[in-house]
């Protein structure tokens, strides 16, 4: 797909436009049939599908357009061609969070408007409707409010369907903004559709309604598993709501919610291994509100919630799952055998002295809340609560500062060590409760959820051995000492150049498309990282007897590392990383239907500046971006260990589902363990814990002893710089250069 850019725009203006409806039309039939089935791809919720075939349908209107410049671009072109594809396109964009896309496509549309004399106030609604969708999605619900009533008012009273969207827009916002009043009106404004009466349950039921809510969903007819299963999750929501105001808890909600999760893994055995990634992301989106729903539950049913947590995660890691060609529906099944693993299978492979914890966020009263279930080798799951989410990030810390201003900061050495200092901060989420639950345990094996995928928790407790895992489930796999026979080790990268590649791309994976276009239109510069060759190089010293591949400069292509990568046993990734801040936003109402987070924590490999800067890039060909969503589509099952030597290469989007970034894309494509950055590490301190971390593995040690080891042996070396013209020490013996990396699934 070729980037979004004012190309098209510039083709309008080369043609002559006339303000005529009759004139012959410059597109072809097969162009509108195309268009049309992209349209029905997105209205049947399959938004990535949606959004490539719209892209695909858009760079052939302009192919079309530019072949045929002696012809001229009507009203007619403009109102039934040009303008409805470029505003699917951006409506696309908007389920997929890809606000950048929805500003770019915006801009074009508005200034191409200025060309013709028809009456534009419903061509303005629309536009402005795109604008509101795209405040929504960055959070500034007050400028969404003014944009959807400036939508409104522009609106011609004949578009039914158009005010009908507008009234569903005001219902999202509303119900965010907890106005529950206010969203079940404008859902009383909306078109009668199937999901409509469940989402004026769950407003009736968030105002204290809780009969009629009831009443109303014992109507509702179940014609499929899934939508019985939606109705269990949504009687079990009004039920809680319940608990929450009164006080009076009814066992039903469990068995609602016992009877869902068993009606939700069927489904995925039956369905999940003839799922495209598209239909996964659709199905399991819907899914998210049932983990937080349930987790309500608290002590009222910690092993229902135990199960639940390993099913979600489960589920979660193979959303991109790439299976073998040729394998058989057995063999699939069996890789997705584990999603179906519970506590007590947990509990077995326990040691004696050890503890299973899922931290776990869930809503109560309107607020989050973070609370965690733990599992020991006797008994059943505990539910422990922590504390509610806003008393952990309206932490005041010494400095003045909250926990919520200064975990942004990840460049700013001082914020870093002045919350990893605070240990009153620690007592917050390792309270007294916690510590009592895992009295007489040594080894604490733990998955965390929401703000702690951001914070090193298993350094605030030095007297236990923490196992951070990606989830509890890890424990029933069978494990294996790490390989060590070969390396594969990219650094030193040129950000812009790099080699031909004899092979454009591998067979069957193709470019992450929307990761270009969220990246391209940033301006991104990306300076030199002079260290990581010297940190390659060092640890490829220390492996004088093995095989080692090394990737540099022009020659570390994304190509390149694509048809190596899934030979090696041992990775080294030294470059750049990115997150993009923004999250697509959900809620009962309406989830989000795609994970396209996965195309927005990225690594930069050669040439990717130089592609990202050239307008006339075709980003279906390898960019030197390599995305989270390109991991997982790969097949990385013979690698033990990668290690992401990059800033902020384990920061992504918290959900109550995981972590959307580099990390889950490396952990689905089957990787064992992986060692990550939260922050903006220091270069210096970075090489010589990664020069100590190899040489430990060398010596024979496990990856969780080699890890830890080189955190100690860091704290005692020192570095010099020059100050006044002096030279001068100083110690790594500070939590923003030893707390720095966490590793995941270090287990052997």
């Amino acid at each position: 797909m070729k980037k979004i850019h004012i190309a098209f725009l510039i083709c309008i203006v080369q043609l002559q436009i006339l303000n005529t409806v009759d004139a012959q039309s410059i597109f072809s039939d097969t162009l509108y049939n195309d268009y049309k089935a992209a349209y029905n791809l997105n209205d049947a919720g399959k938004y990535l599908e949606a959004y490539r075939a719209m892209s695909d349908v858009r760079n052939r209107m302009l192919n079309e357009m530019r072949g045929k410049t002696a012809k001229m671009l009507s009203e007619n072109d403009f109102l039934n061609y040009w303008w409805p594809i470029n505003r699917s396109i951006a409506e696309t964009a908007y389920r997929l969070g890809l606000y950048n896309v929805m500003l770019q496509v915006a801009d074009e549309m508005d200034s191409a408007m200025s060309s013709f004399q028809f009456p534009k106030n419903d061509c303005y609604a629309q536009l402005i409707k795109l604008d509101a969708g795209r405040h929504f999605l960055t959070g500034d619900l007050v400028i969404t409010e003014k944009e959807l009533r400036k939508a409104m008012e522009l609106a011609s009273p004949y578009e039914t369907s158009f005010i009908s969207d507008l009234h569903d827009e005001f219902a999202q916002l509303y119900y965010r903004k907890g106005l529950y009043q206010q969203a079940l009106d404008h859902l009383d404004s909306v078109l009668p559709n199937p999901e409509l009466a469940s989402q004026q349950a769950l407003c009736l039921a968030q105002l204290g309604q809780y009969d009629k809510a009831l009443s109303m969903l014992e109507s509702q007819k179940a014609k499929t598993a899934r939508k019985r299963a939606e109705l269990l999750r949504q009687k079990a929501k009004i039920l809680m709501l319940k608990y929450d105001a009164t006080g009076e808890y009814s066992p039903k909600s469990r068995q609602y919610y016992t009877d869902y999760l068993q009606l939700s893994r069927a489904y995925i055995e039956s369905h999940f291994i003839d799922m495209n990634e598209s239909e996964r992301e659709q199905y399991w989106m819907t899914e998210q509100p049932f983990v937080t729903d349930c987790y309500r539950l608290e002590d009222k049913a910690p092993d229902l919630l135990y199960d639940v947590a390993l099913f979600s995660k489960a589920v979660l890691l193979q959303m991109g799952r790439k299976f073998k060609p040729g394998m058989s529906s057995v063999d699939k099944k069996k890789v997705l055998s584990k999603i179906n693993v519970t506590w007590q299978q947990v509990q077995r492979r326990l040691p004696d002295t050890a503890a299973a914890i899922e931290f776990i966020v869930y809503e109560r009263g309107h607020a989050d809340h973070l609370g965690a279930l733990v599992l020991k080798k006797k008994g059943k799951p505990v539910f422990v609560p922590i504390t509610p989410l806003n008393d952990l990030l309206n932490h005041v810390l010494p400095n003045g500062k909250t926990i919520e201003e200064l975990l942004p900061c990840t460049d700013d050495i001082n914020a870093i060590n002045t919350i990893y200092y605070d240990t009153s901060f620690h007592k917050l989420i390792w309270n007294d409760s916690l510590r009592n639950a895992i009295r007489g345990c040594h080894t604490i094996y733990f998955t965390p959820d929401g703000i702690l995928h951001r914070i090193a928790i298993e350094y605030m407790l030095p007297e236990y051995k923490f196992f951070r895992l990606t989830s509890t489930r890890m424990l029933t796999e069978t494990t294996h000492k790490i390989r060590t026979d070969n390396m594969l080790m990219v650094g030193g990268i040129d950000y812009k150049n790099a080699r031909p590649d004899r092979e454009s791309k591998q067979d069957g994976v193709t470019n992450d498309d929307l990761a270009y276009q969220l990246l391209a239109p940033l301006n991104i510069h990306l300076k030199e990282l002079k260290g990581t060759l010297a940190e390659i190089e060092a640890v490829d010293s220390l492996r004088k007897d093995k095989t080692n591949t090394l990737l540099v400069a022009d020659s570390a292509t994304e190509s390149s590392l694509r048809n190596l990568i899934e030979k090696y046993h041992i990775v080294l990734l030294s470059t750049h990383g990115w997150v993009d801040r923004a999250a697509i936003v959900d809620s009962d109402l309406r989830p989000a239907t795609t994970d396209a987070q996965l195309s927005q924590s990225c690594l930069f490999l050669a040439g990717a500046e130089q592609n990202l800067s050239d307008s006339t890039f075709d980003a279906e060909k390898p960019d030197g971006i390599l995305s989270a969503r390109e991991l997982a589509a790969m097949n990385l099952s013979e690698v033990d260990l990668a290690v992401l030597s990059a800033c902020v290469s384990g920061l992504g989007f918290a959900t109550p589902d995981g972590i959307y970034g580099l990390q889950r894309g490396l952990k689905t494509a089957g990787v064992k363990a992986v060692i990550v950055s939260l922050w903006n590490v220091s270069d210096t301190a970075t090489s010589l814990l990664i020069k100590n971390l190899y040489a430990n593995i060398e010596k024979g040690l496990s990856i969780h002893e080699a890890f830890y080891q080189a955190r100690q042996q860091l704290r005692s070396e020192r570095w010099s710089y020059r100050k006044y013209g002096r030279t001068k020490y100083s110690s790594f013996d500070r939590p923003f250069f030893t707390d720095a990396f966490i590793l995941i699934d270090g287990l052997e």
